[in-house]
């Protein structure tokens, strides 16, 4: 039991690591923001579903980032907001774990989620010069286990 355990937490570890890589290479071909999400207690209640959106931002912007809103769009159905994350700040090269927001969306945007769609995610904030930036955030799905 233990080998499997430890044999589980390298997988973990090498997976995490190859992923990370892949968001910075990606991220940083244009790409200010990249993270990692999940569902969690997922409900089916027939033409629709509720669920916990987990999420994991990575900043690549080559600037801090304070006070900034991070929202979720549905990625079917244009201007339909599932929700948001206020007061976000995610300095330069790091990332931060923003609160589970619940949702509920259509069955068809959940099943579209599971066959590889990505969820549309944005950050909004004040960029260095004033101006009011509006970045997409390069999306992964990836258990995130228990989050601080």
């Amino acid at each position: 039991m233990q080998r499997l355990d430890r044999m589980r937490t390298k997988l973990l570890f090498a997976m995490t690591f190859w992923l990370f890589a892949v968001v910075q290479i990606t991220a940083e071909n244009g790409r200010d923001f990249a993270g990692f999400y999940d569902l969690t207690e997922v409900s089916d209640l027939g033409d629709t579903v509720q669920a916990n959106f987990r999420v994991r931002v990575l900043n690549y912007s080559g600037a801090d980032v304070t006070s900034a809103t991070v929202t979720l769009e549905s990625s079917l159905v244009l201007a339909q907001e599932y929700g948001s994350f206020y007061a976000v700040s995610i300095a330069d090269r790091n990332s931060a774990f923003l609160k589970p927001l619940y949702i509920t969306l259509s069955k068809q945007e959940h099943d579209s989620w599971r066959q590889g769609r990505r969820p549309s995610l944005h950050v909004e904030y004040v960029g260095q010069s004033g101006q009011t930036l509006r970045r997409p955030v390069e999306l992964v799905q990836m258990p995130l286990g228990e989050e601080q």
